[in-house]
């Protein structure tokens, strides 16, 4: 069989995709794990739901009810440097007990 790079060896031959072939055939017809599972629970009635969510972490109940939390993250692509006369000026200020909101009870600013 040619390739365009060069010939497939012959142990390999039963591997390379070929025309008109579809990707995915040996998946046809089975279900997979998640959706097994989705009509397993699906079926359960009111007294197995309540048995199955008692010895579940509370956390992942509330996930499945409200869904993952997003993970987004948008961000300008700008990025912000300071310069050397600013580096001195925080670390002044560090150096005198003064945080950059204005207080000087020395204790440390909150996160």
């Amino acid at each position: 069989m040619p390739h365009k790079r060069g010939v497939i060896p012959k142990q390999l031959e039963s591997y390379v995709f070929k025309k008109g072939n579809q990707a995915a055939k040996g998946k046809r017809g089975k279900k997979s794990l998640k959706v097994w599972v989705r009509e397993k629970l699906e079926k359960m009635d009111e007294k197995e739901r309540i048995e199955f969510l008692r010895r579940i972490d509370p956390f992942n109940i509330w996930r499945m009810g409200e869904g993952n939390p997003t993970e987004a993250v948008e961000h300008s692509g700008e990025i912000k440097s300071i310069d050397d006369e600013q580096i001195k000026r925080i670390a002044g200020r560090i150096a005198r007990g003064k945080r950059s909101d204005g207080d000087t009870s020395g204790e440390e600013a909150p996160d």
